[in-house]
């Protein structure tokens, strides 16, 4: 029988990094020796590159996020055809691309701006799994509605939080894990639609939960920054507001001195 790590290395391609990486393992502490890279998230859904593009060029066409024809997932969201049109030209830019997030941001769960973009996601990820062949079963179609909503509704009771230093990738492991567990407490059978496989297949559904946890979470960090760029251009309007009402002062008291006492 294979070892673990020849299994996992006969089945991905993985990256050697280089010897004068100065990171240490996460699990021991200790600097790494002959240490690989596997692959990531992304690049366990499919292609990379044109071939992707295409990819998910097919999956918008069957998400129906083009009309009005896509699930809501939710009573309590309500939003324009067009909001969730915009929303889905974002997740369809986050899809196609290969590029990745950086590991570490600060956070602003915001329901208001993000709602539209899990309902684009959602549907846009099952898009992708009928376009790459592998379309949802009953059961799956099913599973999937459930774990969007019950993702919606614990962002709902986090709305207005803000997580500093935040790990996107162990943040968006810790909603999985909330999602499984509020299911499982419900009698609700995961093993069923294969969204919480270990060690799960390039074609399993599990990846597409994966992919849109840390989609959310990257839409919760460039919220942070959108507000936190609001607050510096508040606090710059105010300041130049300031400084301009002082100059007018200033100018006042100047004029006020040359015309009753001959300048000051």
């Amino acid at each position: 029988m294979p070892s673990r790590i020849q299994a996992i290395i006969a089945l991905s391609a993985i990256t050697q990094l280089p010897e004068n990486a100065d990171e240490d393992c996460p699990i021991c502490a200790e600097e790494y020796e002959d240490a690989v890279q596997l692959p990531s998230n992304d690049d366990d859904r499919g292609p990379t590159g044109d071939e992707r593009i295409q990819l998910v060029a097919r999956a918008f066409q069957h998400s129906g996020l083009s009309g009005d024809q896509y699930d809501e997932y939710s009573d309590d969201l309500a939003f324009e055809v067009t909001t969730i049109q915009r929303a889905a030209g974002v997740a369809y830019t986050y899809l196609a691309a290969d590029a990745h997030p950086p590991p570490t941001r600060d956070v602003l769960i915001h329901m208001g701006l993000l709602g539209p973009h899990i309902i684009a996601m959602a549907n846009l990820l099952k898009g992708y799994a009928r376009a790459a062949g592998w379309p949802y079963s009953g059961f799956q179609n099913r599973d999937w509605k459930l774990i969007v909503q019950r993702l919606i509704e614990l962002l709902f009771h986090a709305d207005g939080q803000t997580r500093s230093g935040e790990d996107v990738v162990r943040m968006a492991r810790e909603y999985r894990g909330r999602i499984r567990e509020s299911l499982s407490q419900d009698l609700i059978d995961i093993h069923s639609g294969r969204f919480f496989e270990a060690n799960a297949r390039m074609d399993s559904p599990c990846g597409d939960l994966d992919v849109l946890l840390e989609y959310v979470v990257a839409r919760c960090a460039n919220d942070f920054q959108d507000r936190r760029q609001q607050w510096e251009d508040l606090a710059q309007d105010q300041q130049e507001a300031l400084q301009q009402e002082s100059g007018a002062v200033g100018y006042g008291m100047r004029w006020l001195g040359q015309a009753f006492f001959g300048g000051v």
